[in-house]
């Protein structure tokens, strides 16, 4: 995993440039010595590096000052790798291009524990990259009809016999990684920056290592659920029995994954005093769902120097 580091750390730079109140030598966590932390997991993303990617420019800038009409899907996932890299220094992320050749496709792949494939339509692109993928346990294809079927987590192909097992059987291993490969695919289809990231470290978590942004938005164990009757089954009864609060918790449980503008909205169309106060019982008083925030590390942005040209 140290050489899968070492490839991140070593990419030729993007078309994305860093603010330049972002000190280039601290953007990115500093390689440790590979005997005081370890690479739990490398991640792999094969797109098609030059062409327009689907997201946009903020609408607030003047168009004239970019040459393209939108930032290009290289530039998007080498933005993404820096962010998966500054979640967890034990991450790491290498973006490829559909135009590399076979052997450094294979190259990038040799290391990985997860790949990523975005927008394959051409058969002799996903020959590489199938043959590169062929020792990498977990992985997905979107938007990538020349790999379909490539799914897989910890080498279990996500077939229909899969999705089977998980229907009869929902608390299974194959549910769950059923439910991940969903999870994945409908962030891919939100079509924003912020999900596409949470999108990879999904992916991380599904491979089999733990991830801390993704284990508090897993399902709900028992003990969460003993700790909410426990400690606060007096306030639960009581948005229980006002019909605004029950609207509240049915409306939070239908968002998706990490869809914190749905939550937002559902709390706001709700707002009661009820449900204010089993949200402050449930995840302040007693913390019942083990959210853990921890002040982010990287990256280190420094005090700007400049305001309008003129020194501060």
């Amino acid at each position: 995993r140290a050489s899968a580091w070492r490839r991140t750390a070593a990419r030729a730079n993007s078309a994305l440039v860093p603010s330049p109140d972002v000190d280039d030598v601290v953007t990115m966590a500093p390689p440790p010595d590979d005997d005081v932390v370890t690479r739990r997991c490398a991640l792999v993303a094969f797109v098609p590096y030059e062409k327009d990617s689907y997201l946009h420019y903020p609408e607030g800038i003047d168009g004239a000052r970019f040459e393209r009409a939108a930032p290009s899907y290289g530039e998007v996932w080498e933005h993404v790798a820096r962010r998966v890299a500054w979640t967890d220094s034990t991450l790491s992320m290498e973006v490829v291009s559909h135009d590399a050749s076979a052997a450094d496709m294979a190259r990038a792949a040799m290391n990985a524990d997860v790949f990523v494939v975005i927008g394959c339509d051409d058969a002799s692109v996903a020959k590489k990259i199938r043959e590169a993928c062929a020792g990498t346990p977990t992985g997905v294809a979107l938007d990538s009809p020349a790999l379909a079927g490539e799914d897989r987590v910890c080498y279990q192909p996500m077939d229909g016999l899969k999705a089977m097992e998980a229907k009869l059987i929902p608390w299974s291993q194959a549910a769950r990684d059923v439910r991940s490969i969903d999870m994945v695919k409908d962030l891919f289809e939100r079509k924003n920056h912020t999900d596409l990231y949470f999108m990879h470290l999904v992916l991380a978590s599904a491979s089999g290592i733990d991830v801390a942004a993704v284990d508090i938005s897993q399902d709900i164990t028992l003990g969460n659920v003993w700790c909410i009757g426990k400690n606060c089954n007096k306030q639960l009864r009581a948005c229980y029995g006002n019909p605004m609060c029950k609207k509240s918790l049915d409306c939070v449980d239908a968002c998706g994954l990490n869809d914190q503008v749905c939550t937002y909205q559902c709390i706001r169309s709700y707002e009661n005093d009820e449900f204010e106060k089993l949200a402050r019982c449930m995840l302040h008083s007693h913390n019942c769902l083990g959210n853990n925030a921890v002040r982010p590390e990287f990256p280190r942005v420094s005090p700007m120097q400049t305001f309008r040209g003129e020194p501060l």
